[in-house]
């Protein structure tokens, strides 16, 4: 599992800005770290270590408009 510390092996997509949000509230609620909401190539995304430090992404497939970038 050190080999892999740092990569993502596991991208799920959320489905909106908006459930992000909320799952990003969620983490936060059970003290899960995280990255914080980012921009990605496919859309906004957060990164969630596991306790190896493997990440799991969850991420949107909506690419942010100019307003919110």
């Amino acid at each position: 599992a050190a080999a892999l510390r740092g990569f993502c092996l596991l991208a799920l997509q959320v489905g909106s800005q908006p459930a992000l949000y909320d799952w990003v509230e969620y983490l936060d609620g059970l003290r899960i770290s995280h990255s914080g909401v980012r921009e990605g190539h496919l859309g906004l995304l957060v990164e969630v270590p596991d306790l190896d430090g493997v990440l799991v992404q969850l991420h949107t497939a909506e690419h942010p408009s100019a307003d919110e970038a």
